[in-house]
């Protein structure tokens, strides 16, 4: 058997260390590559899955603010007028769509009838009384609001008399809202459930007959 001189051995083991340290650094260099890639796309997903979440967020009441929108197009007719000027049954449906529920309630003089409308936890009510709109009701409806909140001290500087349009000038407008008309004066129930002061289901309730208030009350305010 030939005998390996011991610099050929040392040549020759210094070239297969400096194959297995190529190698090592090579698979190195491929696991570094893999783990930036999957940190990448880890990012990417996450960032996409952020952005399918605020879109979730952002739409997520807009059909009910859309159904909002369409109510503040109702007109309530005064009585004093026999409702005349309130919007017909025609334009409502025609507005909102058939309704999901509605209710007949026969006088001896004329036929007044209840349409409802939902919208996720939304609750619309319209009233009829001859085809004309005599009251309309909205309720379970949440701004997310960016005006001042409304606790204790603030209520109590709400005086009667006080104009509805200040009201909501500085609150915004009430959540849940319900107009009719009594002996002919236009009557508003304004109900604030968000950006109050207080504990858990508090509210504010404001009356105005004529866009002037006449009564308020509260639950839980601070």
């Amino acid at each position: 058997m030939a005998k390996i001189s011991s610099k050929a051995f040392y040549k020759k083991a210094l070239a297969i260390t400096t194959i297995a340290l190529s190698l090592v650094t090579i698979v190195g260099c491929s696991n570094n590559s893999n783990n930036d890639n999957n940190k990448v796309e880890s990012t990417q997903k996450t960032k996409q899955k952020s952005k399918k979440i605020k879109k979730i967020h952002k739409n997520s009441n807009h059909k009910e603010i859309n159904l909002r929108k369409k109510y503040a197009e109702i007109e309530v007719g005064s009585t004093a007028k026999s409702a005349n000027d309130g919007s017909s049954t025609e334009e409502v449906i025609k507005l909102l769509g058939k309704p999901d529920s509605s209710t007949t309630i026969k006088t001896h003089d004329s036929k007044a009838k209840n349409y409802s409308w939902n919208e996720k936890k939304t609750n619309l009510k319209v009233g009829f009384k001859n085809n004309k709109v005599v009251s309309k009701k909205i309720s379970n409806f949440k701004w997310n609001r960016k005006n001042k909140n409304i606790n204790m001290k603030a209520y109590k500087e709400i005086k009667n008399g006080s104009a509805y349009s200040d009201l909501i000038g500085l609150y915004g407008e009430p959540d849940d809202f319900h107009q009719t008309s009594v002996s002919g004066k236009k009557a508003i129930t304004a109900t604030y459930l968000t950006n109050i002061d207080g504990t858990a289901g508090a509210k504010a309730e404001f009356y105005f007959i004529n866009h002037k208030l006449t009564n308020k009350k509260q639950i839980g305010l601070k």
